[in-house]
């Protein structure tokens, strides 16, 4: 019974991304990335390249391509401008962690605090996290040209 509700509950929560129909250039760049989400052992994927290029739209496609095969998907948008300081910050793991744990809100008091319950939290789920407009370390990389 709790299997049917989790998934009612996860397809009424579910919540479409925005997308125009017939994008072009992306089949090739998505049969990449779904080929690496099915057979990868790594947990990072960086999509990098000059703004304008279409990172955002490759991974708002990926996520409304594969949105059944994980528990929980997050998309958090234009993290470079909105963590000014630590309350951003807590803002943003506070959206992370609900979208994670399904919508469940928790209040998080401190960016360490909120790094720890949302590693517990991934602990147990199998979550698509796409953070937007970040600048990276090293990580592997699916270069966009």
């Amino acid at each position: 019974m709790a299997d049917i509700v989790h998934t009612i509950h996860n397809k009424l929560d579910f919540k479409l991304v925005s997308l125009p129909q017939n994008l072009t250039g992306m089949d090739t760049r998505h049969k990449d990335i779904n080929s690496w989400l099915k057979q990868s052992e790594e947990e990072f994927l960086a999509i990098c390249g000059m703004g304008g290029s279409g990172k955002t739209t490759l991974a708002k496609y990926i996520i409304d391509s594969n949105w059944r095969t994980f528990e929980n998907i997050s998309f958090l948008e234009d993290i470079g401008s909105r963590c000014k300081d630590s309350r951003d910050l807590c803002e943003l793991q506070e959206k992370l962690l609900g979208d994670i744990l399904g919508g469940k809100n928790r209040k998080i008091p401190s960016v360490s605090h909120g790094m720890c319950k949302i590693e517990e939290a991934l602990q147990t789920k199998k979550a698509l996290i796409v953070l937007d407009d970040i600048v990276t370390g090293p990580v592997n990389s699916f270069t966009w040209e």
